[in-house]
């Protein structure tokens, strides 16, 4: 019996806004198409990564939502690697915090640890799970909540606790990102830094408006400023008022302007950042779902606000990325030279070492 390999490609696209719908497409594709089996190796490549993903396999056996949890899961963090990476370094310079303690469970998170070391990750969760379901629905927001504790009729306690945890890690990122924004004002009282800084300051434009950009992110992310926004407020609002209105939830969201983009249209021009204007450039619901055989209730509702919710907390990051590829000598007092700037997902996919294709091999019999 003679075999036959086939090869299916992995995409890998540029993309600045996170979005991997190619990414998602193949996986799935592959998994049902050949055999999840195909797909499990890619866990150990992962290896700590997705830090945000929890999966209980074992009451919820289903590899198509396992993966799709776990790809979004990807798109909402891989920004954190050149994040981690940056705190290091700036840690060198000023004093920044790299250990969190997230307010509500309490636990505190080394973000190293948790980032290099599966094992470490294994025993948070194991801490966070022991937290018990009243502290850990505290966490939950009411939009993610009502999708799995049987309040919108669909009642799931696995996919719940895996939205606690995602919640939980998105917690230690924004403490994280906040102490990293906070460290950039005495960062320019670096004598090195400052000296940088008074003589681009002399440069011809765009150079000294981008360098404002860089200096006023801090107050950016902050304390009500232009990119503090609540997604969660945000879809609880519109989700009530679709409803009252008879409208289709998923449909309206997608049309929907992604909101804050207006609000930083004159920095992203400056910076050559190109965003989308609707939930609907962010992702392709039906376009992913074609090679889909699953159609879990409440599931693209809930996909759609982590999407949404992604991109927003991700935009301050995107502007820092596009600061420091335009201001390249400042750039290297805290970027490690292995990080490339703009950080997309195809760079962290290469990052991990994700392969660029994946052989199955088939057994073809006589006739087939």
């Amino acid at each position: 019996m003679p075999e036959e390999t086939t090869v299916e490609k992995i995409p890998c696209p540029k993309v600045i806004t996170p979005t991997a719908d190619d990414l998602e497409k193949i996986i799935i594709f592959i998994g049902n198409k050949y055999g999840w089996e195909y797909i499990e190796p890619l866990n150990e490549i992962l290896g700590a990564f997705p830090l945000s993903h929890a999966w209980d396999g074992i009451t919820l056996d289903i590899p198509e939502l396992e993966w799709e949890n776990k790809i979004q899961a990807i798109i909402e963090e891989f920004k954190m690697y050149p994040m981690v990476k940056i705190a290091e370094t700036l840690a060198k310079l000023v004093p920044i915090d790299l250990v969190i303690i997230e307010p509500i469970t309490g636990i505190e998170v080394d973000v190293i640890k948790l980032f290099e070391d599966p094992d470490y990750k294994a025993k948070l969760l194991t801490e966070f799970q022991e937290a018990g379901d009243e502290i850990i629905d505290l966490l939950v927001p009411d939009f993610v909540l009502e999708n799995w504790d049987g309040t919108d009729g669909i009642d799931v306690p696995a996919i719940k606790m895996s939205k606690a945890w995602k919640e939980f890690i998105k917690k230690v990122k924004e403490l994280l990102k906040g102490n990293i924004f906070e460290a950039f004002e005495p960062l320019f009282d670096n004598a090195a830094v400052k000296a940088v800084k008074e003589v681009l300051e002399l440069l011809p434009e765009p150079i000294p408006t981008i360098l404002n950009i860089l200096i006023d992110l801090p107050k950016m992310v902050a304390n009500g400023g232009k990119l503090e926004f609540d997604t969660d407020e945000f879809l609880m609002k519109l989700k009530k008022e679709f409803k009252e209105a008879g409208k289709d939830f998923q449909e309206e969201l997608l049309a929907m302007p992604i909101p804050v983009v207006s609000e930083i249209a004159s920095e992203a021009e400056v910076l050559g950042l190109e965003l989308p204007e609707t939930l609907g450039d962010l992702i392709n619901l039906e376009d992913i779902g074609e090679f889909k055989k699953i159609d879990f209730p409440n599931w693209n509702i809930d996909k759609l606000g982590d999407r949404l919710k992604a991109f927003i907390e991700n935009l301050p990051q995107m502007l820092l990325e596009a600061c420091l590829e335009k201001l390249e000598k400042i750039a290297k007092f805290f970027i490690p030279a292995d990080i490339p700037i703009p950080f997309d997902l195809c760079a962290f996919l290469q990052v991990i070492g994700f392969p660029k294709e994946i052989s199955i091999d088939n057994l073809v019999g006589e006739g087939a």
